[in-house]
């Protein structure tokens, strides 16, 4: 794993630098600086404009994951798939472009009543849709090549940097909503050009695609797994975003600030996660060209001791930090309380469960974890067109939880009787344990009314006992040489 631990240990500090960047954006900058409607309004265009960004490029990242070991061939300019992504994306805008245009009237009308705001700035999620599509290829090319770190950082740093400066000098009223909404845009089209640049600096990358090499591959085969792994992209994205998209039309923009704000403060705990697939996806496919079931099965245990560990002592700092986080924001936002909860418990249970979705998805069996994904889209959808009216924002989270889990479950026992894999050991069993203690502890000690104090009092005390049970149970005995008292003893 010295490949996946070295850029998964920079994409890891990255990532948390990012959310350290985004949590004073979430918390202290949009709830005080933008109008609810205005924040919901934002949250609505990006996720609208992410699911649509799911369809634009006809599934050609996904073949890029799987297949690029295939087209790696740096004296050959990699024989132009990056040349490959670009054109299918943009045939795909034009497709599912027109196909927006056509139906504008009819997606507007959804939003009229509570979300009027969307309605009149539904043309930007056109060009918004575009630049999220092409980004996520670059870095899906820059993932295919082992140089992910620079990805991440302006996903997760200088774009959430860009942000916290645009809405600033809105605030401060130096242009109108039209300008603002402009320059949300273009900070993801700065994004895309960053990304070119960055991949000719460390790259030879080609933009003239051989058709003669792409006959020499199993064309049936590609395309199929192309098509069925975009409809599985879009369900994994759909699963994420959903959920803000049916809000904006049951409630106002208003609540759907209030649900945003809410369901990004545990994206904390699923950190460590997202940036490990970063680079795990390339990695793995590899291992799976090369039939290499030993080195898969490594890679799936030691993941999931290792994000059960750190998810389990950031599930800790969120959860029992609650009350106080939310002193933090306006009055009106402590009804996110049971959703971050909520949405808590899923993400500690996705944590839990490790790279299962690298190690099926890159396997032959992908098409079983499509058909999972798509059916668990449709009851994640269901979910919340039964739960949104009943519950409000809590129920769009509930129903999103309940999809994740069974999602989780199946693809977990789908890899443990088709390839024998299994990353549970008593090891994780104690972390649980250790967890539930610590936890309970720090539940029962009084809040302190200074919301920072309190904070930092309990996220010491969480940290100390924490880290000491996982110490002392010894689950991850191979990190305890970086510790100053063993190197001490040395």
């Amino acid at each position: 794993m010295g490949v996946i631990k070295r850029q998964g240990i920079i994409n890891t500090g990255l990532s948390y630098i990012g959310i350290l960047i985004g949590f004073i954006n979430v918390i202290f900058i949009q709830p005080h600086f933008l109008d609810p409607e205005e924040l919901g309004l934002i949250r609505v265009l990006y996720s609208f404009s992410a699911i649509v960004a799911m369809f634009l490029p006809l599934g050609i990242g996904n073949i890029t994951i799987r297949y690029f070991p295939y087209f790696r061939d740096p004296e050959n300019k990699h024989n132009g798939a990056l040349g490959l992504n670009l054109t299918v994306a943009g045939l795909g805008f034009l497709l599912f472009g027109t196909i927006l245009v056509l139906c504008r009237e009819t997606i507007k009308e959804q939003y009229t009543d509570n979300s009027p705001l969307f309605s009149d700035y539904f043309y930007a999620t056109l060009p918004l849709s575009f630049f999220v599509a092409i980004n996520a290829l670059l870095s899906i090319y820059c993932q295919s090549i082992f140089k992910s770190s620079f990805p991440v950082f302006l996903n997760d740093v200088a774009i959430r940097l860009l942000t916290i400066l645009w809405v600033s000098l809105y605030y401060l009223k130096l242009f109108s909503l039209d300008i603002f909404i402009i320059g949300f845009i273009v900070q993801y089209f700065l994004q895309a050009i960053a990304l070119l640049i960055y991949i000719h600096i460390v790259d030879t990358p080609g933009y003239s695609f051989k058709i003669a090499f792409i006959k020499t591959l199993n064309i049936k085969a590609v395309v199929k797994y192309g098509l069925l792994l975009a409809i599985t992209s879009f369900a994994s994205l759909g699963i994420k975003f959903i959920d803000m998209v049916i809000l904006g039309h049951y409630v106002t923009l208003a609540k759907v600030s209030i649900y945003s704000v809410a369901v990004f403060i545990p994206t904390i705990i699923e950190a460590p996660l997202l940036a490990l697939e970063k680079i795990s996806n390339a990695k793995v496919a590899d291992e799976w060209s090369k039939q290499n079931l030993k080195e898969i099965s490594k890679i799936y245990s030691e993941s999931t001791r290792y994000l059960t560990i750190l998810g389990g002592l950031l599930f800790l700092g969120i959860v029992l930090n609650i009350d106080s986080l939310f002193k933090l924001l306006p009055h009106e936002f402590g009804e996110g309380k049971t959703v971050v909860l909520i949405v808590s418990l899923s993400t500690l249970f996705n944590m839990v469960t490790g790279l299962n979705g690298s190690i099926l998805f890159s396997s032959k069996s992908y098409r079983y974890g499509s058909y999972m994904l798509f059916i668990l889209l449709i009851l994640s959808i269901c979910n919340c067109l039964i739960l949104i009216p009943l519950l409000g924002i809590n129920g769009a989270a509930l129903g999103i939880a309940i999809a994740s889990l069974i999602y989780n479950l199946l693809k977990y026992f789908f890899i443990l009787k088709k390839y024998k894999m299994q990353p549970f050991t008593n090891k994780t069993a104690q972390i649980i344990i250790v967890l539930l203690c610590a936890g309970s502890f720090v539940y029962f000690i009084p809040h302190i009314e200074n919301a920072f104090a309190d904070i930092a009092l309990r996220t010491v005390l969480i940290t100390i006992l924490y880290g000491s049970g996982i110490y002392l149970i010894k689950v991850a005995p191979e990190f305890h040489k970086y510790l100053p008292w063993h190197k001490q003893k040395k």
